[in-house]
């Protein structure tokens, strides 16, 4: 092989190499702001914490979660405008969005059956991972959102759509149950 053309594989993967690395450091950003968070308000925690660590461990975790969900729409959009070009990926993604999606309704369905059921029992746990998958839906249509912006064809757009239609009310419903609970007297 000649030097020119040793010299432009090179630069082919060093550019192949570009665009995953941005996006990894993207998702490295908003882990390390996430942590800082988390870092915050540990500083900050009163001596209450001392006598519930399993809640404040929890309260930690959604911290977290929510912060580094907010810092990686970036880097995942970056992400979804990298792969616009390959064709292949928006009709394979596009169903998977729909078949993710249609879980989210089996967990809306699962936990509004079977949520007074005992804990200990078949029913009562598919009501508790069902109860774990609606936590999923904010983020799976935000996701679903950001790649119908990038989607470079009709038919991925239409399709990520319906994806969206079913889990955003899914998601704002499952942040409403989780987040901000209406009690009845």
């Amino acid at each position: 092989m000649s030097e020119a053309t040793e010299g432009m594989t090179e630069n082919r993967t060093v550019r192949l190499l570009v665009k995953p690395g941005i996006v990894i450091a993207g998702y490295v950003v908003a882990m390390l702001i996430a942590n800082s968070a988390v870092n915050a308000r540990f500083l900050h925690q009163s001596a209450d914490a001392q006598n519930s660590p399993g809640m404040y461990a929890w309260g930690d975790l959604i911290l977290f979660l929510q912060v580094f969900g907010l810092g990686a729409i970036i880097p995942t959009g970056l992400a979804f405008c990298f792969l616009r070009p390959i064709r292949i990926f928006w009709p394979l993604f596009s169903l998977a969005a729909v078949a993710f999606a249609v879980t989210g309704l089996g967990a809306f369905a699962a936990t509004g059956l079977w949520n007074q059921q005992p804990s200990n029992s078949p029913l009562g746990l598919l009501a508790a991972i069902g109860g774990l998958r609606e936590m999923l839906s904010p983020a799976a249509a935000v996701v679903f959102l950001l790649a119908t912006f990038a989607a470079p064809g009709r038919r991925p757009r239409l399709i990520l759509l319906v994806a969206i239609l079913i889990e955003a009310p899914l998601g704002i419903y499952s942040f409403h149950q989780w987040f901000a609970p209406i009690h009845v007297l």
